[in-house]
């Protein structure tokens, strides 16, 4: 071999091992841009779902501090979890106590599809784990879901709790996707500041790339409670080893690394966070529900458009809808069928509007639309846009069907106001005044509304003032025995004396039963009126019987509720068997029906009455009365009033009597006024009623003198 075959033979190894090596170096140098490069993007993502958090903490007021008195309501925390998972791949949400370091974990395997507001998979995956020993379990079926519920009672513990106590750990068979760093919560209280890091999955089951996000919550200046949020982000790099392993050689591959790969990183970079940015306005503009416009939207938008309006000297019309039952299919169906039905009611909007009109969700079930370049100054609404009565859906594969009543209000541009904020509150007394309505309309603004408006808050005004001079009292009308004439008992009612109207019925001030604070006021006012009333009647002999009282929503979700009661009758001297409680079917079947029915069982196990008050205009169904600690039914009067002429209110009662006699349940007809509906009643084999035919209401002094020879129901029996 001659010598210069030598120099090129070991030229060209050297060529070889020094491609060799550059390939490997390249390989390598790859594997490190493109583990940047992951991180890079996970970061990202990491920042836009930090920028969501705040949102999410739902009791921080604006100023940043803690109001522990209030919870996010469900519906409004399912909208702002919507609104976070809507902006990447969450798969772990956590609230985190500070004091004790207990947690509430949201997990989901499958993760989240935002597209309708539902989550995919079994709701038990969903929970994770709650680290604390309070009594909580780790079963799904006691949360709804991460976007349809939460489970308030484990979430108001973690963000209330103000007791430090040792957190009793985890249990290994109970492990969730990432548990908490413990020592890194504690370093993040101490500085009060907020974390965002990337991480690698060590799990099976965790992403090979995810991101860790805690942001913290304040309380007087110190931090009360952290949110923390993992999100996943699979390493890039897995892209390219199948093709890196088919490269033709290590030169190959670096050239990829040297002049393909900046390209590349540069292009999904910049689709990247075009995508981000566009979900992000899409976000700040659009209900995330129904893909309608939000409120954030309105006020701008609409703003505009009534410029416009007076520009071109045009008129614009601003509808505002609700739907009248909308509550009542929340609480009974639950919140899955309820946001059915608002993207329904939405489809159904988008159908009926012109080309030109504008659709938004302002939150809950109100919607408003606007129709711009009217050219009458007086349009006629209905010429431009005409709605149902009511919006119906099948649910549950047809067997059913949710039925909502459609109201609405609308106001004209300029000729009702002359700015926005004017025209939206016209709009919206005409829909209060379109409201009573249950068959649902369409009222137009006209300026009487707002002097009802005025009046309806005087009238308020008036009533409180009256609960504090004692003019709020009860009037008491007997409950009868027809078939014997003996009264069994008497129901008390709200009587209201006025110095210049005189005795008012509740009629007269109907809309004082709208404010939740007066309603808890004029329960405990006839409350101690009647127990007094009872008190004196039994000192004085008076054969009286039972006497029942109308209790609504709002005195049963007071805690005191079964104790003041019962410490009421006590401090009285009056049995429990003589006062009855009547509460509404609707009151008992809405979202609160389990804490509701467990005080009435309280209540029914001490001794007192419970009676379901008109019966058969709710929408409870025979089936659950079973479910009811309830000992008397009150039929409503309206299956009495066209009982001589209605075959089908017959039919109706007298079904209703065989299944209380079934059920060993005792059934009060309201409303009897005639001769000929005692008669009936009578042949039907009804023994109890109160109604005019008896005796109208009369006032506690003249109750003992209803039990005087020739009295109507003079003699005395009882209700059980």
């Amino acid at each position: 071999m001659t010598g210069s075959l030598r120099v090129w033979i070991t030229a060209g190894c050297l060529g070889i091992v020094c491609l060799g090596l550059a390939g490997v170096s390249g390989y390598f140098g790859l594997n490190v841009a493109l583990r940047r490069e992951a991180d890079a993007i996970g970061l990202g993502w990491a920042r836009h779902i930090e920028y969501q958090l705040p949102k999410v903490a739902g009791v921080v007021s604006e100023d940043g501090s803690f109001e522990p008195g209030s919870l996010p309501d469900p519906d409004g925390f399912r909208e702002l979890l919507t609104d976070v998972f809507a902006v990447g791949s969450i798969y772990q949400f956590d609230y985190i106590n500070r004091d004790c370091l207990c947690h509430l974990t949201l997990t989901s395997s499958a993760g989240i599809d935002v597209s309708h507001g539902h989550t995919v998979g079994d709701p038990a995956d969903l929970f994770g784990e709650h680290s604390h020993d309070h009594g909580f379990t780790r079963a799904g079926h006691e949360m709804v879901t991460a976007v349809g519920g939460l489970p308030m009672g484990a979430l108001k513990h973690v963000l209330h709790s103000e007791v430090v106590h040792e957190n009793p750990g985890s249990n290994p068979s109970d492990a969730y996707r990432h548990p908490v760093d413990r020592k890194l919560v504690r370093d993040i209280v101490a500085n009060g500041g907020g974390l965002t890091r990337i991480l690698r999955g060590s799990e099976p089951d965790q992403p090979s790339t995810f991101a860790e996000v805690y942001h913290p919550v304040f309380r007087d200046g110190d931090v009360a409670y952290l949110l923390r949020v993992l999100v996943n982000v699979e390493a890039q790099a897995a892209r390219y080893a199948k093709f890196l392993a088919g490269a033709g050689g290590a030169s190959l591959a670096f050239l990829l690394v040297a002049v393909g790969y900046p390209t590349r990183r540069y292009v999904q970079t910049a689709r990247q966070h075009s995508e981000l940015d566009q979900q992000a306005r899409f976000l700040a503009n659009h209900d995330v529900l129904t893909q309608l416009f939000n409120r954030n939207n309105f006020t701008e938008t609409v703003h505009d458009i009534l410029w416009r309006c007076l520009e071109r000297k045009k008129s614009a019309l601003l509808f505002v809808f609700d739907l009248n039952d909308f509550k009542e299919v929340n609480d009974y169906y639950g919140h899955q069928i309820g946001d059915e039905l608002l993207c329904a009611f939405a489809e159904l909007l988008r159908n009926r509007v012109p080309e030109n009109a504008y659709v938004a969700r302002l939150g809950g079930d109100e919607f408003v639309v606007v129709i711009p370049d009217i050219d009458e100054a007086n349009p006629d609404h209905r010429e431009y846009l005409t709605m149902p009565q009511a919006l119906r859906m099948q649910v549950c594969d047809g067997r059913q069907t949710v039925k909502a009543g459609i109201a609405g209000g609308v106001a004209v541009y300029p000729r009702d106001a002359g700015d926005l904020s004017e025209l939206i509150q016209n709009a919206d007394l005409a829909l209060y005044a379109a409201k009573p309505n249950r068959a649902g309309e369409v009222r137009a603004y006209d300026a009487r509304m707002k002097s009802d408006l005025h009046d309806r808050l005087d009238l308020r005004t008036e009533f409180r003032k009256a609960l504090d001079d004692g003019r709020i009292e009860p009037w008491y009308q007997p409950i009868v025995d027809f078939q014997t004439g003996v009264t069994v008992g008497f129901e008390a009612l709200a009587r209201w004396r006025d110095p210049e109207r005189g005795l008012l019925t509740p009629a007269a001030f109907r809309s004082v039963f709208e404010d939740p604070e007066l309603c808890g006021r004029l329960g405990q006012v006839m409350f101690e009126r009647v127990t007094s009333d009872m008190a004196a009647w039994q000192e004085a002999g008076v054969p009286f019987g039972t006497v029942s009282m109308n209790v609504v929503d709002g005195d049963l979700k007071r805690p005191g509720f079964v104790s003041d009661i019962l410490a009421g009758l006590r401090d009285r001297g009056i049995a429990p068997e003589r006062f009855v409680i009547e509460v509404t079917e609707n009151c008992l079947f809405g979202a609160n029906k389990t804490k509701f029915v467990g005080r009435l069982t309280e209540l029914r196990d001490a001794g007192c009455m419970i009676a379901l008050d008109d019966f058969g205009t709710g929408y409870s169904s025979i089936t659950q009365l079973k479910e009811l600690p309830i000992n008397v039914i009150k039929i409503d009067r309206s299956f009495i009033r066209n009982i001589l002429d209605s075959s089908d209110d017959q039919v109706i009662v007298a079904a209703l009597r065989e299944i209380a006699k079934s059920m060993k349940l005792r059934i009060v007809l309201e409303g009897i006024e005639t001769k000929a509906q005692e008669e009936l009643l009578q042949k039907m084999d009804f023994e109890l009623g109160q109604g005019f035919l008896f005796s109208r209401p009369v006032a506690a002094c003249d109750v003992p003198g209803m039990f005087v020879d020739g009295a109507v129901g003079r003699r005395s029996g009882s209700l059980h």
